[in-house]
């Protein structure tokens, strides 16, 4: 073989040995290059709010599975969540308090336990559901049901939303379609946790359908009173 031949393989070997490197290399760098924008994706520690760019992400559960997750993780019990009968629930569970954190919409600075805060989130989504639904057949039970989450001062202001009801008789109640909720950072060193909470609703006319639909949005203020955490103060958002 002369040696022009021996040139021409070696150079082709050459760049069969390059095409296959940068190759290898490419897909080292989308590997990399994934696991960064994995990475970006996950919660910053460092922050102090919900990253709701993983808003598709957010992980809900059923109420029995939060619980049990949190018996275990929390020490929050069975007695301190409650769902009413007809509403719903965005509490979510974790095997880290990491996970429960992110998965509640928690601030991750609070001088409030997560099992707290958790706690403050129930009572403040029960009670928007409770002052955005009603049953024009079960007045006394429509007014107690949102009186129950709010304290004593707060009670005859709640109760007079629903001096009304029942007059317009072409709509027979209004249901809960779903709700969610994050905690808002107060700005002042107190006792206040504040929730904001968002509600889907729809109405149901005197046939028994479906007739109107929507969503409202609340800032709820809450404070622990006699070891229950009650409503003191709420205003559209």
């Amino acid at each position: 073989m002369n040696s022009k031949k021996i040139k021409l393989l070696i150079i082709g070997t050459i760049a069969i040995v390059i095409t296959i490197g940068v190759g290898l290399g490419i897909k080292n760098y989308k590997k990399i290059n994934d696991e960064k924008n994995n990475t970006s994706q996950m919660i910053d520690k460092n922050s102090n709010s919900f990253n709701e760019k993983d808003e598709d992400e957010y992980n809900e559960y059923q109420l029995d599975d939060a619980l049990e997750g949190f018996d275990k993780n929390n020490q929050v019990n069975s007695d301190d969540i409650v769902v009413e009968e007809g509403f719903k629930t965005s509490i979510g569970t974790g095997n880290t308090d990491e996970e429960i954190r992110y998965n509640n919409k928690l601030l991750s600075e609070s001088k409030f336990s997560l099992k707290e805060r958790v706690k403050a989130k129930n009572v403040a989504e029960n009670f928007v559901q409770a002052i955005t639904s009603f049953d024009i057949e079960k007045p006394k039970e429509t007014v107690d049901l949102a009186v129950k989450y709010v304290a004593d001062a707060l009670k005859e202001e709640v109760e007079s939303l629903y001096m009304y009801l029942g007059k317009n008789e072409t709509i027979k109640k209004c249901i809960i379609d779903e709700v969610e909720s994050y905690e808002v950072e107060n700005e002042y060193d107190n006792d206040y946790i504040i929730f904001n909470v968002r509600v889907g609703w729809s109405t149901v006319d005197q046939y028994d359908q479906i007739s109107n639909d929507g969503h409202d949005s609340y800032e709820v203020k809450l404070l622990k009173i006699n070891d229950d955490y009650k409503v003191v103060e709420y205003s559209i958002d």
